[in-house]
Parts: C-alpha cells; structure tokens; sequence
C-alpha cells in the first residue's frame, strides 16, 4: 500500500507511543484507534476471574503456549502500561 508522508508520520507516531517511545497524547484519536484494531487482545466478562498473564499471553497470540508466555515473563520481555510483568499471576499496580 501507498501513504502519504502526513498519514506515515502518524503511524509512526502511533508505534511510538504503543511501545512507550512517545506520549500517547500526542496522537488524534482515529490514528490511535486504528492502530488499537490491529493489536491482540481478548474480551474478559466482568463476572469472571481475571486469567493469569500467561493465560492473556496464550490467548491474545502474543506467546505461542504457555511455556513461552513463562519464559517471556521470566526473561523480563512482558509489560502493561511500560511496567514490566513480573508474576505469572495477575495483581493490578
């Protein structure tokens, strides 16, 4: 596909600020809900218990299988909101 430089620049910027290398105030709303659409995630009912991070890693594709979601929080590689995972369990900040 073919972009213009305007709509490059804000696609960048939006990677940016998705990994924690730019403030996520800086990007217009339509940019940054295109780029959330095409992130993994998965739908949790407000009446079931919070899956662990390896189940979320599992689930979303992120880690091919739990082992790997392990390792992957083991070897420092798993973050939310640029704070680095650091139990399998899940605890909110």
């Amino acid at each position: 596909m073919v972009h213009g430089v305007e709509t490059c620049d804000r696609v960048e910027m939006a990677s940016r600020a998705l990994f924690g290398q730019a403030e996520l105030s800086e990007i217009d709303e339509a940019t940054m809900e295109s780029a959330l659409a095409e992130l993994p995630r998965v739908l949790i009912n407000k009446n079931e218990p919070i899956p662990t991070w390896v189940d979320l890693l599992t689930s979303t594709g992120v880690a091919k299988s739990k082992s790997d979601a392990r390792r992957v929080i083991k070897d420092g590689g798993a973050y939310l909101n640029n704070h680095k995972v650091s139990e399998e369990s899940f605890s909110p900040a």
